[in-house]
């Protein structure tokens, strides 16, 4: 799942794309959702809905941020992602 925040700089508009992992956790009954490009990007929410829509107020926080300090923005949308399931023996 990846979630697109437009930046604006100048008279220019530019896109970028941010890989979001979400995971259920048993323990806290809630969804967390990170941005892993975006170092400490992070939140959560009581649904899927509620993580998408914190992450993305959360990444759109974090660009900001980098655009005022001059840092490079990473793109996300050119990464492939895959689950990969690999049985595990018990012994």
């Amino acid at each position: 799942m990846t979630a697109g925040v437009t930046i604006q700089n100048s008279s220019t508009v530019d896109t970028r794309s941010f890989r979001v992992v979400i995971a259920y956790s048993e323990e806290d009954k809630v969804y967390y959702a990170s941005v892993p490009s975006l170092e400490g990007c992070m939140t959560y929410g009581d649904t899927v809905d509620e993580a998408m829509k914190n992450i993305r107020e959360a990444t759109e926080g974090v660009v900001a941020a980098m655009l005022d300090q001059g840092w490079a923005i990473p793109d996300d949308s050119q990464t492939l992602e895959y689950n990969l399931q690999i049985p595990l023996a018990t012994h």
